[in-house]
């Protein structure tokens, strides 16, 4: 008698602890959807024509939670595998505790390792690097659509005659177009005349259309290189956050090993 109380005892505690663990996730759940569209709305960034949603607002908060979210799910498969009654089943799951361990550390290690040496972003930096010619105006947008890339500088080279260029932001082109005077008087650029190959930087402030204006004869062009590269913004935190999630599922491997060897013993199948 004492083994069935036992089994239904443990049966109990274990639907109990898994009602707690889903209500506390939902709760958690709500209150970061909530928490993130805030910030999407008080940041006055988003927009949906042009669709524009910068992740790195929210980004962050997803990371903690993921930890938060981690550390819980240690907590809670911990204590279901301690009041499951049945020996075969405590073996499973710290066996397929384990096999989840080892993956998320693989996968944050390798993405963590990708984000923080200067292989990956130089690599990205080439791939994603466009080459135009200009003959007349140019327009482009110094971000993707969900701001893990930005346009970081614009290199002109000559190309046909020696006209000048003026980078204006679309709010100064779309009030002065045509009038090359006032344009070139709200340019972004201070060397204008492309006798030479010159580079522009551009800000990493916000989500902005440019156009890039040549003035000159009807036969002159300039060629421009457009400088992608990753966000500074996300590779400054994004790292730190894979190798936490590293060491944060080293500690709970280490933790599971023995005990699932000591399950083992007493598992019916293996």
């Amino acid at each position: 008698m004492e083994g069935g109380a036992d089994r239904l005892g443990g049966g109990y505690r274990v639907k109990s602890i898994r009602q707690v663990r889903n209500y506390l996730y939902m709760v958690q759940l709500v209150f970061m959807v909530g928490i993130t569209g805030y910030l999407i709305w008080s940041s006055g960034l988003a927009s949906l024509k042009p669709f524009y949603l910068p992740i790195n607002t929210f980004v962050y908060l997803l990371l903690v939670s993921g930890i938060i979210f981690a550390v819980e799910g240690m907590v809670f498969r911990t204590l279901t595998m301690k009041f499951t009654p049945n020996k075969s089943s405590r073996y499973y799951m710290s066996k397929k505790s384990v096999d989840e361990a080892l993956m998320i550390m693989v996968v944050a290690l390798i993405i963590g390792l990708l984000l923080f040496l200067p292989y990956f972003p130089n690599a990205l930096e080439n791939t994603m690097t466009g080459d135009v010619i200009i003959g007349n105006t140019h327009e482009f947008i110094d971000r993707d659509a969900l701001g893990l890339t930005i346009i970081s500088s614009v290199t002109f080279t000559p190309h046909n005659g020696e006209p000048d260029v003026y980078i204006v932001s679309d709010v100064y082109y779309q009030q002065y177009q045509g009038n090359m005077e006032m344009l070139s008087v709200y340019r972004m650029n201070a060397q204008t005349k492309v006798n030479e190959t010159f580079t522009v930087p551009l800000p990493d402030d916000q989500y902005t259309v440019y156009h890039i204006v040549v003035d000159g004869d009807a036969s002159d062009s300039a060629h421009a290189t457009l400088t992608r590269s990753a966000s500074q913004t996300f590779l400054d935190y994004f790292p730190f956050f894979m190798f936490l999630f590293v060491a944060i599922y080293g500690v709970w491997l280490v933790y599971l090993l023995p005990i699932r060897k000591q399950y083992a013993k007493d598992a019916i199948y293996k």
